[in-house]
């Protein structure tokens, strides 16, 4: 809203408008908060479980693939 458009407003609009920022305001000190407690817990969530387990089978492929490309490079 332009400042011309603000000083057009009706004293219960405004009261409205001030009321919703400070609800909106409140709702985002909490999320706030929430999330800044997740941030410091130390708590570690695991999202996908055999992820760890993922990942390792992914490194024993590349090894394996790196182990036949030298053992090819070797014999040829």
């Amino acid at each position: 809203m332009t400042p011309k458009q603000i000083h057009k407003l009706k004293k219960n609009d405004l009261i409205a408008i001030a009321s919703w920022q400070q609800k909106k305001i409140a709702a985002l000190r909490q999320e706030n908060r929430t999330l800044q407690e997740r941030i410091s817990s130390p708590c570690i969530d695991f999202e996908q479980p055999g992820s760890i387990e993922d990942a390792a089978q992914s490194v024993l492929n590349i090894f394996r693939d790196a182990q036949k490309q030298a053992e090819k490079y070797l014999y040829t």
